[in-house]
């Protein structure tokens, strides 16, 4: 979260907007934007991606996660789940 708050408040710098444009942009009040920003608050899901959005930023780091999160979630979830019914047709297939 720390290399996304410095890399969120240069990129509000890079893009020349203050933070009551990007508070507007992103649905939510300067205060909520200065707590985020600070490291006070975390965004909820939405407004981590509009913020992320809005700045041009990754989701992922918005959200804190490092790579080794990303790819062992999507290592975990791309594996097919056999079901009962999955197994039991694959044993009569081969059984052919």
């Amino acid at each position: 979260m720390d290399r996304f708050l410095e890399q969120a408040n240069k990129r509000i710098g890079e893009l020349g907007v203050t933070s009551a444009e990007v508070a507007k942009a992103c649905g939510m009040t300067r205060l909520s934007l200065y707590n985020i920003l600070k490291g006070k608050h975390r965004p909820s899901l939405p407004r981590a991606a509009k913020l992320a959005y809005f700045l041009g930023l990754s989701l992922d780091e918005t959200l804190g996660l490092s790579a080794t999160d990303v790819e062992g979630a999507r290592a975990r979830f791309s594996k097919p789940v056999e079901s009962e019914e999955n197994t039991e047709a694959s044993e009569n297939a081969s059984s052919f």
